[in-house]
């Protein structure tokens, strides 16, 4: 719709887009630097905020996509903790280092698995 209201010349239309992106970044650095200010300088933390603003993005119809972005955040991080424990898990050696680990004498005098698998209730006053 925008395309068809600025179409009146090429140039003045790339222009007219170059210039509404610069807006749109430099606002949304603005927008980025407030929340980093108030996170910094007031007890808020950015759960509250983003409580706090839940109203106003329900009703201009953002909250779907700021929780798309939430889950996408959500799944990379996942994705970042469980790539390279799957890719370690690929390797030979990760398995010999294991088995000489747990059944190292020193390391299983420390485990004492007997209490463990015969149910003694040995640590229930903790």
């Amino acid at each position: 719709m925008k395309d068809k209201v600025f179409t009146f010349s090429q140039k003045l239309s790339a222009n007219f887009r170059l210039l509404l992106r610069f807006i749109q970044g430099v606002s949304l650095l603005l927008a980025l630097a407030g929340l980093a200010a108030a996170v910094k300088f007031t007890d808020l933390s950015i759960a509250d905020i983003a409580i706090a603003w839940k109203p106003l993005m329900e009703k201009i119809r953002l909250w779907k996509s700021i929780r798309s972005i939430a889950l996408l955040y959500d799944a990379w991080m996942g994705m970042l903790i469980f790539i390279p424990i799957a890719l370690s898990s690929w390797f030979p050696f990760v398995s010999t280092f294991q088995t000489r680990l747990m059944f190292n004498q020193a390391f299983a005098r420390g485990l004492e698995i007997s209490l463990v698998l015969a149910g003694n209730k040995h640590n229930t006053g903790i």
